[in-house]
């Protein structure tokens, strides 16, 4: 098996005590910005919702528009099929967690993310610098021989085998699904990140570009179909009507 440490960093002449008061002086403003991507989520969603209701309509049907509860209904999912499943989400999961292992005086550490949202360069400002390695492919040319080598046995000896890091290490969750639920009672925060205008036309002209090419070229090659359906997104945007972004507490479905 080849060492292959992607998100690996050091913390030189420290503790795992000393790295774990770094950790903790980051994670307000990594919370943050899990949070405001999350109200992103919300606001996107709830716009092309009114904004796509505002267009079309199916007969006989009711357009039900994203309320809050909806997408807190989104959110449980993302999380229990994270969580529970192993199941990766890249629009919900905004979490940020670090293994810290001691090694000779030095703290080494793995990150795992799903969105980088600046906790790369949070981990920097505090001390850590990048420290990954792999045996699988030729060393980057701006780290000399020494520093490579040094890297292989440092990891190589905190992880021997098949040794996971998590059985070695301490692993603080910097930022948790917890840490950033409450955005759905933050109305502020999720208005502030509403699209555009001219994005939320777009992405309904895209919506209703595709409904028209799909319905009426089902014997098309999917090629032809794409092209099709971006000619007509810039001619369909100046017409596009946009709906009114409100953030509801209505109760779920019974």
């Amino acid at each position: 098996m080849g060492t292959k440490i992607y998100k690996g960093l050091i913390l030189q002449n420290s503790s795992i005590e000393q790295a774990l008061r770094h950790l903790i002086s980051i994670k307000s403003q990594c919370v943050d910005a899990a949070e405001k991507a999350a109200a992103k989520v919300c606001a996107r969603e709830m716009a092309f919702s009114v904004d796509l209701a505002a267009n079309f309509c199916v007969l006989g049907e009711q357009n039900q528009q994203h309320r809050t509860w909806k997408l807190m209904e989104k959110f449980d999912l993302a999380k229990v099929s994270v969580l529970g499943k192993g199941v990766r989400n890249a629009e919900w999961d905004f979490t940020f967690d670090i293994c810290l292992i001691p090694a000779n005086g030095n703290v080494l550490a793995i990150y795992y993310v799903e969105s980088d949202l600046g906790y790369h360069d949070a981990l920097l400002s505090v001390g850590f610098k990048d420290y990954y390695y792999q045996n699988s492919t030729s060393r980057p040319e701006d780290i000399s021989e020494d520093e490579w080598s040094s890297r292989r046995v440092a990891w190589q000896s905190a992880l021997p085998g098949r040794t996971s890091a998590a059985a070695v290490g301490l692993t603080y969750s910097v930022v948790s699904w917890d840490d950033y639920s409450l955005v759905f009672y933050n109305p502020s925060l999720i208005h502030a990140q509403i699209p555009t205008p001219e994005v939320r036309k777009k992405s309904v002209a895209r919506r209703l570009s595709e409904l028209e090419v799909c319905c009426s070229q089902t014997k098309v090659p999917l090629s032809e179909i794409i092209d099709r359906i971006l000619e007509r997104v810039p001619l369909r945007q100046p017409d596009v009507l946009l709906g009114d972004v409100r953030i509801e507490y209505g109760c779920g479905p019974r």
